[in-house]
C-alpha cells in the first residue's frame, strides 16, 4: 500500500547521501549524471498526463451537480493550500539558510524626459519553452493525428477512442 514512486525517491536519496559519505563527490557525480534525464522528464511531464485527462469525459457519471461542486471545491482549495504551503516552506528554508536578500521596494525614479517606469526585474525577455523546430514538428504531429483521429471516428474504426486520445494528448 506504500507508494512505490515515493519509496524509490527515498531510496535514491538515501543512496546518494550514503555515496557522498563514503566517497566525497561521488553522490554529486551520480546526481549530475541523472540530472539531464530528470530535466527531460520534468519538461515533458504534462504530456504524459494529458491522455488520461482527455479520457475523463468518458468516465462513469459522478452523480449530481452537488458532487461535481464538491470535487471542484476540493481541487481548487487544495491547489491554493498546496501553493501557499509550498511557497512559505521554501521561503522559510531559504531564510533559515540566509539566502533571502532584502529588496528595496521603493518606487522607481524616472527622469523628467522619460515618462515610463521600468518594473523591477523586467530587463530581459522570457526564454521560449521550446525551440521553433520542435514547435514546428509538434504542430505537424497535431495536424496529422487530427486527420487520423477524424478519419477513424468517421469510419467507426474500433480503435477510434485511443486515436482520439492521441490527438488530444
Amino acid at each position: 500500500s506504500f507508494p512505490h514512486m515515493l519509496g524509490g525517491c527515498m531510496g535514491l536519496f538515501a543512496f546518494l547521501i550514503l555515496a557522498q559519505l563514503i566517497n566525497p563527490g561521488l553522490g554529486d557525480n551520480i546526481f549530475n549524471s541523472l540530472n539531464p534525464g530528470a530535466k527531460l522528464l520534468t519538461k515533458w511531464l504534462p504530456v504524459f498526463f494529458v491522455p488520461g485527462l482527455a479520457m475523463l469525459p468518458l468516465a462513469p457519471s459522478m452523480g449530481g451537480g452537488i458532487e461535481v461542486v464538491k470535487v471542484l471545491g476540493v481541487v481548487i482549495i487544495g491547489m491554493i493550500y498546496t501553493m501557499a504551503t509550498t511557497g512559505f516552506s521554501v521561503l522559510g528554508i531559504r531564510t533559515a539558510l540566509g539566502l533571502v536578500e532584502k529588496v528595496d521596494m521603493s518606487p522607481v525614479v524616472t527622469k523628467k524626459e522619460d515618462k515610463t517606469k521600468t518594473p523591477i526585474g523586467a530587463t530581459t525577455k522570457p526564454s521560449k519553452a521550446f525551440s521553433d523546430e520542435i514547435l514546428k514538428y509538434a504542430l505537424k504531429g497535431a495536424a496529422v493525428s487530427a486527420v487520423v483521429s477524424l478519419t477513424a471516428t468517421k469510419a467507426k474504426f474500433s480503435l477510434a477512442t485511443p486515436l482520439n486520445t492521441i490527438y488530444l494528448g
